[in-house]
């Protein structure tokens, strides 16, 4: 019989081989195991990041790329991105129960139209007059801030028609952040730069 010779080198990379096979099946048996006896009924425990649900003696642990559920001072719970009647007295509707806060007001003209909450720090917005600017800080106004009735779908807030026929505001609420858009209909409704604007090098608005 013939027997294999195997130097120092080959047999720590053996050993280091059988010990990461090893410490790999102890890990997945945790994970996949629960650490504790589970009730027929579900249970469920959730951090910012992810859900452990449990039920029938078996636990599945989702873990999610960004934040799914937020701290109500007591537990995690799951983000209601769904914009709702305010029971602010400022406020007309409201999103309460994410990772940050937000209130709006129907009325496009009142003051301090939209709130933003997070960690007690509030940001105020205002819709104000639309306007291209160049570098050399020449400004063309395209349209003030029309009186309209904004209203909710879902996680948007819209004010439709803010800037003129066509041109709409909208928020839209996310589980990280409120992104804040102009959303124009048709290029028609839209002003072109005037041509000191163009001189000035690159309009923005």
């Amino acid at each position: 019989m013939k027997w294999l010779k195997i130097d120092k080198k080959a047999k720590t990379k053996l050993k280091i081989l059988v010990s990461s096979v090893v410490l790999l099946s102890i890990l997945l048996f945790v994970i996949a195991s629960p650490n504790q006896p589970v009730n027929e009924d579900t249970t469920t425990e959730r951090g910012p990041y992810w859900d452990k649900i449990c039920g029938s003696n078996i636990c599945n642990v989702l873990v999610y790329s960004g934040i799914v559920n937020y701290f109500d001072e007591n537990n995690y719970q799951p983000i209601d991105i769904e914009i709702r009647n305010s029971n602010s007295d400022s406020y007309d509707s409201e999103i309460t129960k994410g990772e940050y806060q937000t209130f709006f007001k129907s009325n496009s003209l009142e003051q301090q139209t939209v709130k933003y909450v997070k960690n007690s720090i509030e940001i105020t917005l205002q819709p104000v007059a639309l306007n291209y600017r160049n570098e050399l800080n020449q400004e063309q106004q395209i349209n003030s801030v029309q009186q309209v009735t904004g209203y909710s779908n879902y996680n948007e807030f819209i004010y439709e028609n803010i800037f003129g026929n066509g041109i709409n505001l909208k928020y839209e609420y996310w589980n990280e952040l409120l992104k804040e858009g102009l959303i124009i209909n048709s290029l028609n409704d839209f002003p072109s730069p005037e041509q000191n604007i163009m001189n000035g090098e690159n309009p923005t608005l």
